[in-house]
């Protein structure tokens, strides 16, 4: 387990952030699991995770009750997704991130196919956009918004083909002019 995947991934959190993902596992894998008691017993030798203890024989047998290698490599892996899945939750916390997650967001309204939501989620994206500081990314996030109102209209589309089109191609022309000059 040493150089594995899943001590990768926890060398490279704090305990803090250690302790903040072991609430998030009990609340996404409930009590007394494998994950869990595989997470408790790994993250006892973080951050260096080097001990003899730290390999998939003694946690078969002594950890997780005598189950078989392959059954810890299972559970070592289901941890690591949602290890994976926590990080990006994570992510999604950052004020740095907040277009990415009212993009998901507007991505998951699209998906379920409620307009008026969708629209007004549309709008505030804009309007984030605008307030973001100038990037080189700006017209790229423009030229998305415009594509997802195109792509999602409800209504006759050849209504928006010429305007909303133009749109997407003139954010796209912006973005890589700009780009270009770097």
């Amino acid at each position: 387990m040493k150089n594995s995947k899943l001590i990768n991934l926890l060398k490279a959190l704090t305990e803090k952030e250690l302790k903040v993902f072991d609430k998030y596992l009990t609340v996404f894998q409930g009590r007394n699991t494998f994950v869990i008691k595989l997470f408790r017993h790994v993250k006892k030798y973080h951050p260096n995770f080097e001990h003899r203890w730290l390999n998939k024989e003694y946690i078969a047998k002594k950890i997780l009750g005598g189950v078989s290698l392959k059954r810890v490599s299972n559970e070592a892996s289901q941890l690591c997704k949602i290890l994976e899945d926590y990080l990006v939750f994570q992510q999604l916390q950052s004020p740095e991130s907040v277009y990415e997650k009212e993009k998901l967001l507007l991505q998951a309204l699209k998906h379920r196919g409620v307009d008026d939501v969708f629209y007004k989620q549309l709008t505030y994206l804009k309007k984030l956009i605008d307030e973001i500081p100038l990037d080189s990314n700006y017209h790229l996030r423009l030229m998305n918004m415009h594509h997802e109102n195109y792509i999602y209209s409800s209504i006759d589309k050849s209504k928006y083909e010429e305007s909303t089109f133009g749109l997407i191609e003139s954010e796209l022309k912006k973005f890589f002019e700009e780009n270009l000059l770097k």
